[in-house]
């Protein structure tokens, strides 16, 4: 199995952040994981010396911003763009959900070479955050909104957005998007123009409206 300079390079400063060589030691393993889009080959990595909670990820928000970093620094090594991440729970199985994209969509190589590459550095960074199938996928047609960027990109578009905190008693808000503002997301709704605090959007999604290409 080929590893790419990139992937190797990173996998390294998760193992290795200082620098010292003796904080790890890895492995080669030949198996067949039952790992969502998983290639037979598992790199499977050992922390020396490390206990429970020693990682740093204290809270959900510092592990998922750990994912993010890691995700959206692996795909643009490999040409794509990292949209979204997040957990989810469905049958009592525990998802960590990845959502990938490039200029022409991605392929199901795509999202298989994430997968492998991306799953290897995650089993070291959430070692102690209990079981989890990682899933990577296209945006799809109602395409998650996360960064600011993505509100400057589809303005214009419809949307539909969940808030974290009541606005004007409202929870979801449905419109179009009219841009981004000192933070502030500005929806034109049927009752007219909406601003929504970045900071308190809990999901964003694009609305697909038949028709549109």
């Amino acid at each position: 199995m080929f590893y790419s300079y990139t992937y190797l390079y990173m996998l390294k400063r998760i193992l290795d952040p200082d620098g010292s060589g003796m904080a790890w030691q890895t492995a080669l393993r030949l198996s067949a994981p039952e790992k969502t889009g998983s290639a037979p080959v598992s790199f499977l990595c050992k922390r020396v010396g490390l206990k429970p909670g020693d990682n740093g990820l204290s809270t959900q928000n510092e592990t998922m911003n750990k994912i993010k970093d890691t995700a959206s620094s692996l795909c643009e090594a490999e040409g794509m763009e990292f949209v979204h991440a997040e957990f989810l729970s469905q049958g009592g199985r525990r998802i960590l959900r990845i959502y990938i994209d490039k200029e022409g969509g991605v392929s199901l190589e795509d999202c298989t070479l994430v997968s492998r590459q991306l799953g290897d550095m995650l089993d070291i960074l959430l070692e102690n955050s209990g079981a989890y199938t990682l899933e990577v996928s296209s945006p799809g047609l109602d395409r998650p909104l996360a960064k600011e960027s993505d509100f400057v990109r589809f303005a214009g578009k419809k949307a539909r957005v969940k808030v974290k905190t009541l606005i004007n008693d409202q929870k979801t808000f449905t419109g179009t998007i009219l841009g981004i503002e000192e933070g502030r997301l500005i929806l034109e709704t049927i009752k007219g123009p909406v601003q929504i605090p970045q900071a308190n959007i809990s999901t964003a999604r694009l609305v697909y409206e038949f028709g549109e290409k």
